[in-house]
């Protein structure tokens, strides 16, 4: 009787293990590829047990999964969206029909890499804060005396045009005239000569003004807000230097064989005048002038955030000081000063 029994359950099993061997490839559950790689199920059922290196149910999604070696490959593509066999994964297929249904194949994806320029991005600007009392006091007793040296520049300026207008149309200058225009190239470091295209090249870019918004984040800065020592002492607001013992300070904390002093002024004003005629006339500051002349023969409003990418060579911090000027006109809404 135990024989007999036995017989009948290998029989039965030989008979669900042949039915299993020879289903039809594209009723198979789950999905097959051509080697023993993970097999993702998107259909999954709630059966998952298998036994051995054949299935009859489903297995779980992430299960191995071999397709038996007399089993004939199939000749369409794979019964899901996005499993391509690797005939089907070259750059011409696009396209493959399962059981009369169009279904496309993934292409395979192709990941960007930034270029150094979009790598390397400029950093957010600083959100905007409430200026305290002390701070708007500073910039509202500032502000004024920069709109003032400017006016004073634009004067300069529309003189020195006139007179490039004069030699332009062949005329020649009076006595005061030479006299006048020499002085201003003396103040402005000029040493061509005076025909209408060297002073219209070499001199006018020079006579401009200092965006108040660069003038004043400068100030701030260099002065901390006026509270500095240069600044209560010496009416110094840029942190200006000299070599002329008549005309400076000693800072306190300058170190052993330096010689520099800090520059004293009369009053604040002069300390922004001279300010403005060191940006414009010292060699340092080129690239600062540069990028003035350039707003100015595109037509658009001088900009002190821009101005002052020409400022590295005015601290030791170099670039690291010119993201902290932009900073300030930023973060204390210093363009809010540009009207007089």
């Amino acid at each position: 009787m135990r024989r007999v029994t036995r017989l009948i359950a290998i029989l039965l099993f030989m008979l669900s293990f042949s039915a299993s061997a020879y289903m039809p490839y594209e009723q198979q559950p789950g999905a097959y590829y051509y080697g023993p790689q993970p097999v993702y199920n998107p259909h999954p059922k709630p059966v998952a047990y298998t036994r051995g290196a054949y299935q009859r149910y489903p297995a779980p999604v992430y299960q191995r999964a071999y397709r038996p070696m007399y089993r004939p490959a199939p000749a369409y593509p794979y019964p899901y969206p996005g499993h391509a066999s690797p005939e089907q994964s070259a750059p011409e297929t696009t396209h493959g029909k399962v059981l009369g249904t169009e279904v496309a194949i993934a292409q395979p994806v192709v990941i960007n890499k930034p270029t150094a320029i979009e790598a390397v991005q400029p950093k957010k600007p600083a959100p905007k804060k409430a200026l305290s009392d002390s701070k708007i006091e500073f910039l509202e007793k500032i502000a004024p005396m920069v709109h003032s040296v400017n006016k004073e520049v634009v004067t300069e300026r529309l003189q020195l045009t006139e007179l490039i207008s004069r030699l332009d149309s062949g005329h020649e200058l009076s006595a005061g005239q030479k006299s006048w225009l020499k002085s201003l190239g003396i103040k402005f470091r000029f040493k061509g000569e005076s025909t209408a295209t060297t002073l219209r090249s070499d001199l006018l870019p020079k006579v401009d003004v200092i965006p108040v918004e660069l003038a004043l984040a400068q100030a701030a800065n260099e002065s901390a807000w006026g509270k500095s020592r240069f600044a209560r002492e010496a009416q110094n607001l840029f942190g200006v230097w000299t070599y002329d013992e008549s005309r400076g300070i000693v800072p306190k904390k300058r170190a052993k064989g330096a010689k520099h002093l800090v520059r004293k002024y009369e009053s604040m004003e002069e300390s922004i005048t001279h300010y403005i005629t060191l940006l414009n006339s010292h060699p340092a500051y080129k690239a600062l002038r540069d990028i003035r002349l350039q707003q100015r023969e595109s037509g658009e409003q001088l900009d002190g955030v821009a101005m002052a990418a020409g400022l590295i060579k005015y601290s030791a911090k170099g670039e690291k000081y010119v993201a902290i000027i932009r900073s300030m006109i930023h973060t204390n809404n210093l363009t809010n000063f540009r009207s007089a």
